[in-house]
């Protein structure tokens, strides 16, 4: 299966096309976006969490967010948290779409896209993030983070 979806990512994303699929990736009930201001976050550069059952999503939520989750993870889901890295001020977003799905595999694409008006120049750092929720357990998730805009 991790062949047959590496396939898919690698096809996805070197002809720049989603091929048809018997079964589309959907969000579940759940997704959040945010920033925060934390010693605990990565500082160089945007990664993906992948959690699998609710232990991992509530451990992701509060070593990541300092915070509780909105809601448990429930079987049958996976939970993913696209943290973005720094960035120089407030206002940053990050945004994501289903690229694809084989089997048990999700091929995710991510941005960053950068505020419209500094509302707050200079000052503090930021690092924003999504938090999302995914019908299926147990997916294998690949996140390729693009340029602003896509």
């Amino acid at each position: 299966m991790k062949r047959s979806f590496a396939v898919l990512v690698a096809a996805l994303f070197l002809q720049g096309a989603a091929p048809a699929m018997a079964e589309p990736a959907r969000v579940g009930s759940g997704e959040w976006k945010g920033q925060v201001n934390s010693e605990y976050v990565r500082k160089d550069a945007a990664y993906h969490i992948v959690a699998r059952d609710d232990e991992a999503w509530t451990r992701a939520w509060r070593l990541k967010l300092d915070a509780d989750p909105p809601r448990s993870l429930a079987a049958g889901e996976t939970g993913v948290m696209l943290m973005a890295g720094p960035r120089p001020t407030p206002g940053y977003t990050v945004n994501y779409r289903i690229a694809g799905r084989d089997g048990d595999g999700v091929a995710l694409e991510a941005w960053v896209s950068e505020p419209g008006v500094v509302m707050f120049p200079g000052g503090s750092s930021s690092h924003p993030y999504r938090a999302i929720v995914l019908d299926g357990g147990d997916l294998d998730v690949e996140v390729d983070w693009r340029e602003q805009g896509r």
